[in-house]
């Protein structure tokens, strides 16, 4: 049985890879750099200091898994260093590359 908390329908693979994550705003562009701190074929979580806010389409990049994509902000948790939950909308990682 999932955890009540525990969404996922994928497991997770844990990692620690550099991340980057952009997207515009009406007052400007953002760049956010952080870690990738796990990935599944459909999203990953990632932890940066930042304003990611829920429902925010972002592009995402970590390039040390091939990852390049558009996703969309979840979840953010914390005050100053965020981990954010992000649904990959283009690009999804295939099952068997895990």
């Amino acid at each position: 049985m999932r955890d009540r908390e525990d969404r996922r329908e994928e497991s997770r693979l844990a990692v620690d890879a550099p991340a980057v994550i952009f997207w515009e705003e009406e007052d400007g562009g953002y760049q956010i750099r952080g870690k990738a701190v796990n990935l599944s074929g459909s999203g990953l979580a990632v932890q940066a200091h930042g304003p990611l806010k829920p429902d925010t389409i972002v592009w995402c990049a970590v390039p040390s898994y091939g990852l390049y994509s558009r996703a969309q902000v979840m979840h953010t948790r914390g005050l100053l260093r965020k981990t954010a939950g992000l649904r990959l909308l283009a690009n999804p990682i295939p099952a068997d590359s895990e």
